[in-house]
C-alpha cells in the first residue's frame, strides 16, 4: 500500500554514504534510492525533520551530493527527503536508479512531474542558517 503513494520509482542498491548534520558526521550504507529520496542503515543520531548534507560514494570515484531533510528514523531505517542538488549530482542519481530499474522508461517518464517542493527547500535553507 505504501508503494502506491510513491511518485518515484525506488531501486534496491547499496553505497556508502556519507551524512553530514551541524558538525557531526555519520557514514551509513543505502538500502534503497529514488530520485527524491533513499532509505539508508539507521542512524539514531538524526532527529526527523533535520537538515543534513549527503555524499553517495560511488566506486568509480564519484561523489553524489545532495542536501536532505530527515523524512523518517525507525527499525527500518533512516529515510531521507532530497532537498537540493547540483546537475552533475542529478545525472549520476538518475542513472544509478535507471540502471537499476525494471523499468528505467518509467523513470525517465518520472522526469516529467515537478518532484521538488519549494516550501520545503525555504524551509531547508532557514534551518541551515
Amino acid at each position: 500500500m505504501e508503494s502506491e503513494k510513491r511518485k518515484r520509482s525506488r531501486v534496491g542498491v547499496m553505497v556508502p554514504l556519507v551524512i553530514v548534520h551541524n558538525n557531526l558526521r555519520l557514514t551509513s550504507v543505502t538500502k534503497d534510492i529514488s530520485l527524491k529520496g533513499l532509505l539508508a542503515v539507521s542512524r539514531p543520531e538524526l532527529d526527523v525533520g533535520a537538515p543534513c548534507s549527503l555524499s553517495l560514494r560511488l566506486t568509480s570515484g564519484i561523489n553524489i551530493n545532495i542536501d536532505a531533510i530527515v523524512a523518517a528514523n525507525n527499525e527500518r531505517g533512516t529515510a531521507f527527503d532530497f532537498v537540493k542538488m547540483d546537475e552533475s549530482s542529478f545525472y549520476h542519481l538518475h542513472n544509478i536508479v535507471r540502471l537499476h530499474s525494471d523499468n528505467p522508461d518509467k523513470v525517465d517518464d518520472e522526469l516529467l512531474n515537478p518532484a521538488f517542493d519549494i516550501e520545503m527547500l525555504e524551509r531547508f535553507n532557514e534551518e541551515k542558517k
